[in-house]
């Protein structure tokens, strides 16, 4: 089999999300020699660079990516995710618009685009609240795009409830959740956990919990909902970041009869599907 680009960025990714980050090491290295001019291979450096904590040569790769080709969607969103992440960031704030105009279909780039401009003081509250009501009207379109998937409720039996834990690669849990599911009433509750991006040690954390896991990272949006479809859910609650990889596409596909959303994001996700938030 051939190598190529595309194959090297899926090989980073899956790898990236499984936590094999030295395994990585020798692939990528020999794919910077093949493809020296490539910004999906210098994206994928990015990637492993950042996973691994080196979040400032990270930088220097992608901009390096950017400088190859201006309008490289991945490069211009990857870099505009690592200089916001730092702290407030103009230029983060103007290369994320850029992804976002570059990829109008894609949602995490307007997700990532307010999350960096509510950290920079560049809009007005009601400035804000403006365009995150337009995020929602476009995001909207996710939503009629596939069918509903839940299963009809049964009856005589506990309420099933999912919680979807989806963030960046690596990420250790909340321990907020960890309470939350330590402290679930046992009787009522038949409790699932779908994760995504969750380290393996907070994969060791949720079952020591005694709770059922089930690793999507390696499944495609439409097959992770169509696996937490086929649970019968009563209710799936979203514990996402707001950055990295939320996965929100998932939550659109309605896997379950109820969906809510508690954590991780300031507002509404802008997902029709989602019609509850918790909060206090």
């Amino acid at each position: 089999m051939r190598p190529s680009p595309a194959k090297i960025t899926a090989l980073v990714e899956l790898g990236v999300r499984h936590g094999w980050l030295e395994r990585l090491e020798a692939p990528l290295a020999a794919a910077r020699v093949l493809f020296p001019e490539s910004a999906a291979v210098l994206c994928a450096a990015a990637r492993l660079l950042s996973a691994r904590g080196d979040r400032e040569q990270a930088i220097t790769v992608l901009r390096a990516a950017i400088e190859g080709d201006r309008d490289h969607p991945e490069a211009t969103h990857a870099l505009g995710v690592e200089l916001s992440s730092r702290g407030p960031s103009e230029e983060g704030v103007e290369l994320l618009a850029r992804a976002s105009a570059l990829s109008p279909s894609d949602p995490q780039r307007a997700i990532d685009l307010l999350v960096a401009e509510r950290q920079a003081p560049r809009w007005s509250d009601a400035e804000r609240r403006e365009r995150h009501t337009s995020f929602g009207l476009r995001f909207c379109q996710v939503a009629r795009w596939t069918p509903p998937l839940a299963a009809p409720r049964l009856d005589g039996r506990r309420l099933r409830v999912g919680y979807l834990l989806a963030g960046s690669p690596g990420e250790p849990l909340d321990p907020a959740v960890l309470t939350l599911l330590r402290h679930r009433d046992r009787e009522a509750l038949e409790v699932s956990v779908y994760v995504s991006g969750v380290a393996a040690t907070g994969l060791d954390e949720l079952r020591a919990l005694e709770v059922a896991v089930h690793d999507l990272g390696p499944l495609r949006d439409e097959d992770a909902a169509l696996r937490i479809a086929s649970d019968g859910l009563d209710v799936l609650v979203l514990i996402v970041a707001a950055s990295g990889a939320p996965r929100l596409r998932i939550a659109a596909h309605r896997p379950a009869r109820v969906i809510a959303a508690y954590r991780g994001f300031p507002a509404s996700l802008g997902v029709p599907a989602v019609r509850f938030r918790i909060m206090d």
